[in-house]
Formats: C-alpha cells, sequence, structure tokens
C-alpha cells in the first residue's frame, strides 16, 4: 500500500467510526419517539411561526413576495398542491386585530405561541447531549421561554437575509445571463452553495446556543456544515418521496396536514443525526461538550 492509498484509507476509517458513532448514539437517544413527539407539538407551533415571518419580513419586502418565496421553498420539499394548502392554513389561522395594541398583543402571543417548539428542540438536544433535566422554577421558565423567543427572531433575522441575498443572486444571474453566455450549471452550483452556508449559520447557531451546554464554535461549525449538507440532501429525497406517494387521496382533506407531520419528522431527525454527529466529534477531535450548571 503507497503512502497516499494508506492516508486515503486512513481518513475513509475514521469518517466511518464517526457515521458508525454517530448512528449508535442516535439509536440510544431513542431519536424517532423524540421526533415524534416534537413533530406533534410543531404543529401547533408552525402556523404562529410562519405568520410572524410574513409579518415581519413583509413589512420591508412585502407580504406578497414573502408568501411567494415560502411556497416556492416548500415546494421543493412537499410539492406545489400541498404547500398551497398548506399556505392558505395558515392564511386562514390568521385574524388580524384592528388597532395597533390588538396587533402588538397579537404578535407577542404568537412569538410566544411559536418559541413553544424551540423549547421542545432545545428539551430534545439536552437529553440526548447528557443534560441532567432540573426541576425549574418560574424564573428560569420564563428565561427558557425568553431565549427560545430570541432564537426565533434570530432565525426571521436570518430568513430576511436569505430572502434579500436570494433577491440579489437572481438579480445578478438574470443580468449576466442576458449579457454573457454562462452555462446554468454555474448559477445551479451558486445556489447550492450559498444555501449550505445560510443552512450551516443556522444549525450552528442551534447548537451553540440552544442546548444547556458549552461547545466550542470550531465543534459546531463543522456540526452544522455536516447537517447543511444532510438537511440539502434529505430536501432532494424528501420532496421526491412525498411527491411520489398519494397522501392526499389517502387522508383527503387531511393530507396537507399529514405532509407537514412528515416534512417535520424528516427535518427533525435531520437535526437529530447533526447534533448526534456533533456530540461524537467533538469528544473525539474536539472540545469536551459540558453542561453549563456543572461548569
Amino acid at each position: 500500500m503507497t503512502h497516499k492509498e494508506s492516508k486515503s484509507f486512513y481518513w475513509f476509517q475514521h469518517i466511518w467510526e464517526l457515521l458508525k458513532e454517530t448512528y449508535v448514539e442516535w439509536r440510544k437517544d431513542n431519536a424517532p419517539q423524540l421526533g415524534a413527539a416534537l413533530a406533534f407539538y410543531t404543529i401547533f407551533s408552525l402556523a404562529p411561526l410562519f405568520i410572524i415571518i410574513i409579518a415581519v419580513i413583509g413589512y420591508f419586502l412585502g407580504k406578497e413576495s414573502v408568501q411567494v418565496y415560502m411556497t416556492k421553498e416548500m415546494t421543493e420539499f412537499v410539492g406545489r398542491d400541498n404547500a398551497m394548502n398548506i399556505m392558505m392554513m395558515i392564511e386562514k389561522s390568521h385574524n388580524p386585530g384592528s388597532g395597533v395594541y390588538a396587533t402588538i398583543l397579537a404578535f407577542i402571543l404568537m412569538l410566544f405561541g411559536s418559541s413553544f417548539v424551540v423549547v421542545m428542540l432545545k428539551n430534545a438536544m439536552n437529553a440526548m447531549w447528557g443534560v441532567k433535566q432540573y426541576s425549574s422554577g418560574i424564573i428560569t421558565t420564563i428565561k427558557d421561554r425568553l431565549i427560545s423567543c430570541i432564537i426565533v427572531l434570530l432565525l426571521i433575522f436570518i430568513s430576511f437575509l436569505l430572502m434579500i441575498s436570494s433577491s440579489l443572486l437572481a438579480a445578478i444571474k438574470l443580468y449576466l445571463s442576458s449579457s454573457a453566455p454562462i452555462p446554468i450549471i454555474f448559477f445551479q452550483a451558486g445556489d447550492i452553495i450559498f444555501s449550505l452556508l445560510i443552512l450551516t449559520l443556522i444549525f450552528a447557531v442551534l447548537y451553540k446556543f440552544l442546548p444547556d451546554v458549552t461547545i466550542s464554535w470550531g465543534d459546531v461549525w463543522v456540526g452544522g456544515a455536516v447537517t447543511a449538507l444532510l438537511f440539502t440532501l434529505g430536501k432532494i429525497f424528501l420532496g421526491s418521496y412525498i411527491g411520489r406517494i398519494s397522501i392526499s387521496s389517502a387522508y383527503g382533506a387531511a393530507g396537507s396536514l399529514v405532509v407537514m407531520l412528515l416534512w417535520v419528522y424528516y427535518s427533525a431527525q435531520i437535526i437529530f443525526v447533526g447534533a448526534e454527529f456533533t456530540q461524537v466529534y467533538a469528544k473525539k477531535y474536539g472540545r469536551e461538550i459540558r453542561p453549563r450548571r456543572e461548569e
């Protein structure tokens, strides 16, 4: 075996060990059950979360533009018909009040409701990363919910930047394609790379600040990048899978709700696999993940 072949085998062996231990941890921590619970509770939080995104970002970019963008993104996951039905359900669940105070109160209540799924995700990640559950008082509960609300607002801000950047990229693509014969594959590669960078940022922020642990930025960047890659691949395969099966004909009017449950469940599994990978990677090659209460 040459030196080059030996080095390649060394890296392959280490990657295989990482993946194998990630799978073992994922099975041991009952991630499928955690994902099912998270999907159930997310159903009650998605509508207020999407309404906030439409209201906040729509204030700057226009409500219709945001709805078109969200429908386009969901279409890649669940198909166009299901995406349209989901957006209609969200629109019908929004009944804006009259007056400034009613609007502010509705925004606060929706922010509080949308943060519930963040709390559930935090509890699931704490369980996977070995953080002991303590009986929390009122102050701690309020603090956790406020942090969850801040994370929701941060994700909305990142979504805002993503929409602006996507619009700029579309404008650049239109300009370059009209002025120079550039192959479309370059634009597609640029879209994929940009999407991976944004997703890496989102998952790195979640892994860094959501669980009650201290973890280095180096470890969360690696975990975030791996999760972003899995999420991108999952989007392709999940969209293809849901597009092939006839959920609407099997479940009738509830078909879109079932599709949403499937989407959230598989997305949660990708996040959990990424979290387990981050834990295994940090243990082997990074810094130890320590619960904050033990510091």
